[in-house]
């Protein structure tokens, strides 16, 4: 028997806002290198002859990446399909890949994946452990051939383990890093000190983050040259954060997964985003203490109730794009609940009411402020203040929306001298 089943692996959609597969006896994967087409299709045939290899519906997809043949009679060797090429047999397989490794290595161009500056720090790679469990092979419960399954999943994972020796050989030649160290233990939850950098593979991408900061993520690929350009941009990216979780919550469409990605971990699935967003952010309210120049009076404050104010579209994948606007829609959610708990407790009014409700102004009527996100721009925050007389103005968070303390500093500044903020760029 012989089971065939197409799932490519996507080029990845990313997102920022402020504040694979089923597997069987045989599997072939094709990747491709713009739009995504998912599920190209599963085969059942008798016997051992190959699966139809359906076409992607871009003309740019190719099949690249593994897959085997087990034979119903264990007296019959294995097939072995890797990156364009089929093998017979254990040896003949394991030989392939080893000469495909190196012709790879060696063909890549260093030059064009070298940085102008090569000391860029230290490499911790975290070599993934290749299990058999990895390859999903649930062998059929009438299986004439037990001795085939338990081969293959020891040849797959020998494979797998070749070619990441010469992702590593790459790294080491390419010089983006001064040091390149290898090892399997887990990086530490913590992060690393110095001008350190770790790179490791969970949930089918790969991981690199710069000392304390959030994980770059990308996909994985047989591609020699272009997974290590990967990693240099990745490293570049993860060095421009400073080595510092940032406060953004970000999202990409990674190997048919949306992953979010907050204060430097990566989520992929909205549940377990959420309780950490919750924490996260009820610890960040919780350390405000009443402020200095407090303003009194009465505010109201009315959010919006259009969610995080975009749209997001992952073409062709409405789970997807349901995914990420729930993770948007309960990340702002939780940012609102902070800011309004932040404002409670720094004691900056003496009376403040909050409503959730859609509208495109807010009168000052008896209120000494207002404050309020309008429908025709909730991701802008505006303000009335009794001190001039009512004008509009655009409260300026410099980029930093989600952080508690900044956003009681401006809303505190911003209100008592509410000449010094800014007009509406949009009325």
């Amino acid at each position: 028997m012989h089971i065939g089943l197409k799932t490519p692996v996507l080029r990845a959609w990313h997102f920022c806002y402020f504040f694979s597969e089923f597997r069987g006896v045989s599997i072939i994967r094709t990747f491709a290198k713009r739009l995504p087409v998912l599920l190209a299709g599963m085969s059942i045939l008798a016997g051992c002859a190959p699966a139809p290899r359906q076409p992607a519906a871009t003309g740019t997809a190719k099949p690249i990446d593994y897959g085997f043949t087990i034979p119903s009679s264990p007296d019959k060797p294995n097939s072995y399909f890797w990156n364009g090429t089929e093998y017979v047999g254990s040896k003949d397989f394991l030989d392939g890949v080893h000469r495909q490794m190196a012709t790879a290595i060696t063909a890549a161009s260093i030059a064009a994946i070298k940085p102008a500056d090569a000391s860029a720090g230290t490499l911790d790679v975290i070599l993934p452990q290749r299990l058999a469990e990895d390859f999903n092979l649930a062998e059929p419960a009438h299986s004439t051939n037990p001795k085939g399954f338990a081969e293959a999943a020891d040849e797959m994972q020998q494979a797998e383990g070749i070619a990441d020796q010469a992702r590593v050989e790459l790294l080491i030649r390419a010089g983006i890093f001064s040091t390149v160290a290898v090892g399997t233990d887990p990086l530490s939850p913590s992060g690393l000190d110095g001008n350190r950098f770790a790179l490791w593979f969970g949930d089918q991408i790969w991981h690199l983050r710069y000392r304390h900061g959030d994980p770059q993520i990308f996909e994985n690929t047989l591609d020699l040259a272009l997974w290590t350009s990967r990693v240099k941009n990745a490293a570049i990216a993860a060095r421009k954060q400073g080595g510092e979780p940032g406060d953004l919550l970000s999202a990409a469409f990674l190997a048919q997964k949306i992953r979010f990605t907050f204060r430097g971990k990566t989520y992929g699935n909205v549940d377990a985003l959420s309780q950490d967003l919750n924490a996260f952010y009820r610890g960040e309210a919780g350390a405000i203490r009443p402020v200095v120049g407090r303003l009194g009076g009465k505010v109201k404050l009315v959010l919006s109730d259009r969610g995080p104010g975009l749209t997001f579209n992952v073409s062709g994948y409405p789970e997807a794009t349901e995914t990420m606007q729930r993770g948007f829609t309960v990340g702002k959610a939780t940012l609102d609940s902070g800011r309004v708990e932040a404002l409670q407790r720094a004691k900056l009014f003496d009376k403040l009411i909050v409503e959730t409700t859609d509208v495109a102004d807010l009168p000052l009527d008896d209120w000494d402020y207002v404050i309020w996100q309008p429908s025709t721009t909730p991701r802008v925050w505006r303000f009335r203040s009794s001190r001039n007389g009512g004008e509009v103005r655009d409260l300026k968070l410099g980029g930093r929306d989600a952080n508690l303390e900044h956003w009681v500093e401006e809303v505190r500044d911003q209100l008592a001298h509410p000449e010094t903020a800014s007009l509406p760029a949009v009325k």
